[in-house]
């Protein structure tokens, strides 16, 4: 049979991973599929019995829900800059196993970015706006990188959001710019 990961994706970074997933196929019909997860620090694999644990120096195969579509929980709680990788085996209904295993490496990003505004001066009155300026960062043990980052402008008189389309104050935030800055660095 074949089989695919398609949660997390090989070479991804994750703020979260609830659950693993992913697809198996075979003529002969898919009787289940099973995984194992393994801590690339540490070199040892997810023991679910009798202590969950990353302690097990070979390969253990947890059986996941579903046939076509699998999905496993592990309830994994995962390390904020750790790489982790996933392999995946599926069996045909007569026992046959998989080939060629999915495998799907990851890194758990757990950091949330950081953002401060430098100009104008937080909490100051201004009645023109020349330039907005900031900075924004991901920050250690792995960082995945940034992006992107979002801009809002809000008017504290009476809480009016700028439309950056429109180029109007209006009631509600409904736009934000997309700001790309040249020191902006992102690991991919």
């Amino acid at each position: 049979p074949s089989v695919a990961i398609s949660a997390p994706l090989n070479a991804s970074f994750n703020s979260s991973l609830a659950t693993l997933s992913g697809t198996a196929a075979s003529f002969f019909g898919v009787q289940g599929t099973e995984v194992s997860i393994q801590d690339l620090f540490t070199g040892f694999y997810w023991n679910p019995a009798p202590v969950s644990l990353f302690n097990s120096a070979a390969p253990v195969m947890i059986p996941a829900t579903g046939t076509a579509a699998w999905a496993l929980s592990p309830g994994i709680p995962w390390v904020d800059g750790r790489g982790y990788q996933a392999v995946a085996r599926s069996s045909t209904t007569s026992g046959i196993y998989s080939t060629t295993y999915a495998t799907a490496a990851f890194v758990m990003d757990l950091s949330t970015p950081t953002v401060g505004v430098l100009a104008p001066v937080p909490d100051s009155t201004v009645s023109v706006l020349p330039v907005l300026n900031g900075t924004a960062s991901d920050p250690a043990p792995n960082p995945s990188g940034l992006l992107t980052v979002e801009v809002r402008l809000r008017r504290n008189t009476d809480g009016w959001w700028w439309n950056w389309f429109t180029q109007v104050w209006a009631p509600a935030a409904v736009s934000s710019v997309t700001v790309r800055s040249r020191s902006l660095v992102t690991n991919s």
